[in-house]
């Protein structure tokens, strides 16, 4: 190829740019160096249609080759006003390229002060799978992780994670975390959305009031690295032949952060998209779960050689599909009582959850016994099942009560093997966490006061669903008592952050008296408007349920909390 002769078989992102490309496999060293995504060798991609998307795409890479100019630049700064033999930029994790001597060496940063790592952003996002490679071994990380990325990784584990998954508390007999470690380093665009996410989070605790160059460099570098995830994930779905079970593993991880980081942020819309692609491959991994043995290995063990196939999952992935499935459960049941749909995945809900040692235990996972998360699906479907059939002009109260009674029975007498009074907390006057958002406390443990206070508001919604979002209801005006009682009585503030769902419910159908209890509730624990995740947000949903009362609505739909989601455009996932 003589030089300045574009190539007519470069790679896509060479050919959008009209630039010419080295061909070098399986990414070209052109957009490497430049630090941008390298589209590839593969199909044509769907952007390159001569029209508005190929115009896209061309903006957004003139856009990464701006923000990666714009950290180099910041790097070359850095290091030149470090001390004596600072080493420049290492390596991207998939350049295959060794860092120099010196990667190693430990930065110091003064007393409690949070490093600023951290403030060069995370390395650039892995090239998208607009077609995904062919074989494994092209796309993984080196053995070696970078320092800046490695206190990154662990500032995810160590307090990221634990603010997105509240409750969740993995024995060390279990691997504790490990699963998500490992997956992480298996799944490139996985490991680089959750280096840019924490490095986001760190400039957020750095420089709260926002207004910081760093804050809006790493926002932007956090969009690209999630769209080449989306672009990762696309290309797995889109595929004609089956995936692997690691390859479904790793595409279910990448949604779960998706819709993680959706919450996270206090997103109101993407999460139903991404939860709709997960429903049509999450079932692929419970159907492996149910299929393994109810004796499970410990991760620390090796040298057992499988019986079967079946029985040929590592502990890893094994702990990894646990986790996903859960989640995936707990999320679509949400999801589905603030669509109105019924949960897809109900047929296994008993299966996979129920009995005294269930597949998955999603009270370590979520901190709500399973028996209540089972409940609450039923009244979900409960729930669609009137609304179907008030539209098809069907519904049988007879049938609606005793369908409902069942389900109260049930949760009734849960409640009572739990035997928590409503003031059996200690004080909730002492807050454990730190009003930035990331709480240091240990909640797990509290997981019997998060059930109670989830079986009160199950209550509340299955009486709603049969007589209506009406306060008054004595059904449902009791269980609001019971249910203030028991959050006033919470061991630690930092709880509220584990039960929106329940406040949500609550709230939307207390007194005007209790109004003010509610506001004071988030307030005092230590949840603003910036916090990251959905805290303010049903804040502004209750406003709006105690506002429409006596507003010209349908009495159905005054205070009605999936009603006002609407009314507000505020649709939540509520976790």
């Amino acid at each position: 190829m003589g030089s300045g002769t574009r190539s007519r078989n470069g790679c896509w992102t060479c050919r959008l740019r009209r630039k010419k490309c080295d061909e070098r496999r399986p990414f070209c060293s052109i957009c490497e160096g430049l630090g941008i995504t390298c589209a590839a060798y593969g199909p044509r991609p769907e952007w390159m249609d001569g029209a508005e998307k190929e115009k896209e795409a061309a903006i957004n890479t003139r856009r990464e080759i701006k923000i990666a100019s714009r950290r180099d630049l910041r790097d070359t700064s850095r290091d030149s006003s470090g001390p004596a033999g600072t080493t420049p930029r290492e390596a991207s994790p998939l350049s295959g390229q060794t860092p120099g001597p010196g990667a190693n060496s430990i930065e110091h940063h003064p007393e409690n002060q949070l490093p600023s790592v951290i403030s060069p952003a995370p390395p650039k996002p892995p090239p998208p799978a607009t077609s995904v490679p062919g074989n494994a071994t092209d796309y993984i990380l080196p053995r070696t992780i970078k320092e800046r990325e490695a206190c990154l990784l662990m500032f995810y584990l160590d307090y990221v994670f634990p603010r997105q998954f509240k409750m969740h508390s993995p024995s060390i007999a279990d691997g504790g975390r490990g699963w998500l470690l490992s997956l992480f380093l298996r799944t490139p665009p996985l490991y680089h959305v959750t280096l840019a996410l924490s490095a986001h989070c760190l400039d957020n605790l750095n420089h709260p009031d926002g207004g910081d160059e760093y804050k809006t460099i790493s926002l932007e570098e956090l969009d690209l690295a999630l769209q080449h995830m989306q672009q990762y994930i696309h290309g797995f779905i889109s595929r004609e032949d089956s995936l692997s079970l690691e390859e479904n593993i790793k595409v279910c991880g990448c949604i779960l952060q998706m819709i993680a980081f959706e919450c996270f942020k206090g997103g109101t819309d993407q999460w139903r998209l991404h939860l709709d692609a997960a429903s049509k491959i999450i079932p692929v991994i419970i159907e492996v779960l149910l299929s393994q043995p109810t004796s499970k290995v410990s991760p620390y063990v090796t040298s057992t050689p499988p019986a079967t196939e079946l029985e040929s999952v590592s502990a890893t992935d094994g702990a990894a599909m646990e986790f996903i499935a859960g989640v995936f459960i707990w999320f679509e049941i949400i999801g589905s009582i603030t669509t109105g749909a019924r949960p897809c995945l109900e047929s296994y809900h008993e299966a996979l959850l129920g009995g005294v040692r269930p597949v998955v235990d999603i009270q370590k996972i979520m901190g709500i016994e399973a028996w209540v998360i089972i409940l609450i699906g039923k009244i979900a479907s409960l729930d669609h099942w009137k609304r179907d059939s008030q539209r098809s002009r069907g519904l049988s109260m007879m049938s609606l009560a005793s369908k409902a009674a069942e389900i109260e029975r049930d949760l009734e007498s849960g409640l009572a093997r739990l035997g928590l009074s409503p003031t059996s907390g200690e004080s909730a006057k002492t807050c454990n966490g730190r009003s930035d958002g990331i709480s240091l406390a240990n909640l797990a443990p509290h997981s019997r006061y998060v059930s109670q206070i989830y079986i009160l508001a199950a209550l509340i919604y299955l009486h709603v669903v049969v007589s209506g979002p009406v306060p008054e209801v004595p059904e449902v005006r009791s269980n609001v008592l019971r249910a203030c009682e028991s959050l006033k009585a919470l061991p630690n503030p930092q709880l509220v952050r584990s039960l929106y769902w329940p406040i949500l419910v609550t709230g939307s159908m207390a007194m005007p008296h209790e109004e003010p209890f509610f506001r004071d509730l988030i307030s005092t624990s230590g949840i603003t408007r910036s916090t990251p995740g959905i805290g303010w947000h049903v804040l502004t949903i209750l406003e709006r349920c105690w506002s429409s009362r006596g507003a010209s609505l349908p009495r159905g739909d005054q205070g009605y909390w999936t009603t006002m989601m609407s009314h507000v455009n505020l649709e939540l996932l509520v976790y």
